[in-house]
């Protein structure tokens, strides 16, 4: 069985309750790298093995009526120490948490909107670093 490639993944948020982006993101990513079957989190003992660099920057802020929270994310790909072509990734306008109680943004609203971002961007990145062999 060939060797997992590992995915280094940096995570940064502009956002009220950034922290709960950055940990609903991070989740996000390290299932789906887990569900991959040839990707891991886990940083081999060989630098030089190839690896994927996963860079995600994620903005959220609350519309001016205070009852929706938005959300965009941008990822890019790149690879070290082999050949193969990076990628940008960003999400579809329009993803958004409708808030429970108008103007009290929660860590469950962050989570639900950062987190359904990078599960639904995962799967295209997941698909394209699979095409790196290692």
């Amino acid at each position: 069985m060939a060797d997992k490639i590992f995915v280094d993944a940096t995570v940064k948020a502009k956002s009220d309750m950034a922290a709960d982006a950055i940990s609903a993101i991070k989740k996000a990513i390290a299932d789906a790298v887990k569900a991959s079957g040839t990707l891991t989190t886990d940083e081999p003992s060989n630098k030089k093995s190839p690896r994927w660099m996963l860079t995600c920057d994620f903005t959220g802020e609350l519309d001016k009526e205070g009852k929706k929270f938005s959300g965009d994310l941008k990822m890019v790909l790149l690879v070290m120490n082999a050949t193969a072509s990076g990628a940008t990734l960003k999400s579809q306008p329009g993803t958004f948490a409708e808030l429970a109680r108008p103007g009290k943004l929660t860590p469950a609203d962050v989570k639900d909107v950062a987190g359904g971002l990078a599960e639904s961007m995962m799967k295209k990145a997941v698909a394209h670093m699979k095409t790196l062999k290692a």
